[in-house]
């Protein structure tokens, strides 16, 4: 799917599917979705992000700004940089070595002339870097999340020297916009120990305080995240070094029965993660113990699972990925998860065959540089960060998964559904009052049947109860309005051409002075009255009001009368 294809799909409002969602009185529904007063509770504000693998990344192939509308159309709300493994050999000052290079060993370094070094430059000139990296996040809005290489030092014997050049990096990005505030400290302690290319987890938890106080005193605003590898270890983690740390990340894969493969069926009669709800239970209870309740649970790696052909499993494909995601998401709302990273943004595999080596998993397409039809599913989710949840009954719980929420800063209800069955469903929702707007996303099969299809429809509601159907194997996201956030705000704007269809916003705001971008906005310098202003990334008045626009020219370019409308 092209990414303007897929911005479509989720900005345009297309014609209805007849029978696919309508307004009812008399009803033979299979199921009846009940959906509550929204309670105080907050779903995490970065829920919706990615890993960039920096050297998957070719700098030029951004440079049409294709893969950043992919991302603000994503809903994407971090970046977690310089991905995962790589993270462990990753020189911030040198980021031209070989990806896994030991770049602090003896004899590497007596190899690594000028002469040398140039040549590293020419060879991996294109890699995506932190500059880079930050400019992209700038212009889409997403919160940079930076990795700490621990393990250089730990295997050379330079904990000092590792911890210097980890402070010299915050220095350089507090100069920064955005500046960062979170960072990673390596990855995955434990993992493999056979292999020697991670801390083991007993050397890993002795080193967070040094780094942590180090990152911390020259940045006192920055959020420290830890990560291990092996479950049993993390409450050693909350109790030893919990005041050291902020933010604990988990890893998840979804498999069933086997790593590396995918069994459809076991999927679609799961219906509770109980592996992982337990962990983030005992997290909990591990915080409570140990008396450290700013403590954060996130999962800054996590995906399907690798779905390889096996006998009896179901072949990974980016359908079956996007279903996946939307149960994982589920989950982490239910859960209070506080951060997500999915893996990868790109991946680059030697395989051609990406059911072989779950390469399909990737965001953006690594051939095509378009996103995959989950984006719209990220997009969605992305649009309850920072919500309040509202209490959902299924009456048949066993056929379809469900989740409401009312989007922050409005009286906006969203709904998910994911009707894991073989069957088209007829579900009968109930509102308790009258909606002013509707509109709903479904996600279901695609052609060719190994890609997942994003469409939106609108529909004018009439009374506090709507018949749904849900497609066979689908996700179906509804959003409701029930009011019109119509308020005017008139002042003096910035605004500057930044391509031929994307334009510049500056104003005050209190988060941390980004600029935003605004984008489909080529007509602006043309007299007709209010002109839309579409954008992704959240714009605040001065009272900290988020602002979607529509503006009318006044006389002089740098003067907009601005009106707020529905904040997407």
């Amino acid at each position: 799917m092209k990414l303007h294809s897929l911005k479509c799909c989720l900005s345009l409002y297309l014609g209805l599917t007849v029978g696919a969602f309508s307004l009812f009185t008399v009803s033979a529904a299979d199921l009846v979705i009940d959906i509550g007063t929204p309670s105080g509770a907050q779903s995490g504000p970065l829920l919706v992000g990615a890993n960039v693998v920096y050297s998957h990344e070719d700098i030029s192939s951004w440079q049409d700004g294709e893969k950043i509308q992919a991302l603000i159309d994503s809903g994407i709300k971090n970046l977690r940089y310089p991905g995962g493994h790589l993270v462990s050999f990753w020189d911030w000052e040198f980021p031209y070595h070989n990806a896994y290079a030991n770049f602090w060993d003896p004899s590497y370094i007596d190899q690594l002339t000028e002469e040398r070094k140039d040549e590293f430059r020419a060879e991996n000139a294109n890699r995506m870097g932190l500059q880079d990296f930050l400019s992209i996040c700038r212009q889409v809005g997403a919160e940079p999340l930076i990795g700490i290489n621990m393990f250089q030092g730990y295997r050379n014997g330079r904990k000092q020297d590792s911890i210097d050049k980890a402070v010299r990096l915050v220095e350089w990005c507090m100069t920064q916009d955005p500046k960062p505030i979170y960072y990673y400290l390596d990855n995955e302690a434990g993992h493999q120990p056979e292999q020697n290319k991670h801390i083991p987890i007993e050397d890993y938890i002795p080193l967070i305080p040094d780094y942590s106080a180090a990152i911390k005193q020259a940045d006192p605003e920055a959020k420290i995240i830890a990560n291990l590898i092996q479950w049993n270890q993390v409450r050693n983690l909350v109790e030893q070094v919990g005041d050291h740390v902020d933010i604990y990340e988990h890893h998840w894969y979804y498999y069933n029965r086997v790593w590396g493969e995918f069994y459809l069926e076991d999927w679609r009669n799961e219906f509770s993660f109980n592996e992982q709800n337990n962990r983030i239970n005992q997290f909990n209870n591990w915080k409570n113990q140990y008396n450290q309740p700013h403590l954060q649970f996130a999962y800054l790696e996590w995906n399907i699972g690798p779905a390889r052909e096996a006998p009896g499993a179901t072949t990974g494909t980016p359908f079956y990925q996007g279903l996946v995601q939307a149960d994982v998401m589920m989950h982490m709302i239910r859960n209070d998860v506080y951060m997500a990273s999915v893996w990868p943004l790109t991946w680059i595999s030697n395989n051609p065959d990406p059911a072989a080596t779950g390469g399909f998993r990737s965001l953006i397409d690594p051939d095509t540089g378009q996103v995959t039809a989950s984006g719209a599913i990220f997009d969605a989710f992305s649009r309850a960060a920072e919500g309040r949840k509202a209490p959902l009954e299924i009456s048949v719980p066993n056929q379809v998964q469900g989740l409401a929420m009312q989007a922050e800063g409005r009286d906006r209800l969203l709904v998910y559904l994911l009707n894991k069955t073989t069957q088209s469903l007829i579900a009968e929702m109930n509102l308790g009052r009258v909606p002013l707007n509707v509109s709903y996303m479904t996600y279901t099969e695609g052609y060719p049947a190994y890609q997942g299809k994003a469409q939106e429809y609108p529909l004018a509601p009439a009374g506090p109860s709507l018949e749904i159907t849900l497609p066979d194997t689908s996700f179906v996201f509804v959003q409701l309005d029930f009011d019109n956030a119509d308020a005017v705000f008139t002042g003096p704007l910035t605004i500057e051409q930044t391509q031929s269809d994307a334009y510049r916003i500056s104003l005050e705001s209190p988060r941390r002075g980004y600029q935003y971008e605004l984008l489909g906005t080529d007509t602006l310098d043309q007299p007709e009255s209010w002109i839309p202003l579409q954008s992704r990334i959240p714009v605040f008045n001065e009272l900290g009001e988020p602002l979607q626009f529509e503006a009318e020219l006044q006389g002089e370019r740098s003067f907009y009368k601005i009106r707020q409308t529905a904040i997407e």
